[in-house]
């Protein structure tokens, strides 16, 4: 007997099996590799590769291996993404912002704010009628004016003026 090892238990490497692994490996013989995506990166317990500190936004499970799913996005993917993006629930896995587009009527990174008044449409770019009948107010999905329209002007947008016919004596 030489007074070595035949395995060393998981976290441990060395003739006499009491070296610990060095951070960022871990297991049998400290041949497996922590994740990237642990909340401190390549940070993990020694023997089972669990993170420490949790995972980095947008991952999830004991060793921060598994996407977040579609839907939710955050630490550990706890967070629900907006029903307000363009893709109703489809967000970034990491910031929650809506992947570039939004539902009519909403505007912000996270489709979190409504159109202000005066504004609608999508990402609120379209302003609202100034012959609407409170001028510059409509709704803010369709533009259509609230209040009906001004005299002389018709349509949902009152976008058509209209035409007067005179009479001749």
């Amino acid at each position: 007997m030489e007074g070595t090892c035949p395995a060393c238990k998981p976290g441990f490497i060395g003739p006499m099996c009491n070296v610990e692994c060095s951070i960022g490996l871990y297991g049998v013989n400290c041949l497996q590799n922590c994740s990237l995506t642990c909340g401190f990166s390549g940070h993990c317990d020694r023997i089972t590769g669990y993170c420490h500190g949790g995972c980095q936004r947008g991952w999830t499970g004991v060793r921060c291996e598994e996407e977040c799913a579609a839907g939710l996005y955050g630490n550990n993917c706890s967070t629900n993404c907006s029903l307000t993006c363009g893709n109703p629930g489809i967000c970034h896995k990491v910031t929650g912002h809506c992947n570039g587009s939004r539902l009519s009527g909403w505007e912000g990174d996270m489709c979190e704010n409504e159109c202000s008044v005066g504004l609608y449409g999508v990402n609120c770019l379209q302003n609202c009628s100034m012959t609407c009948g409170i001028p510059g107010n409509c709704d803010r999905i369709t533009g259509y004016c609230n209040g009906g329209c001004e005299g002389g002007w018709t349509g949902v947008r009152c976008e058509e003026g209209k035409r007067y016919i005179s009479k001749q004596s």
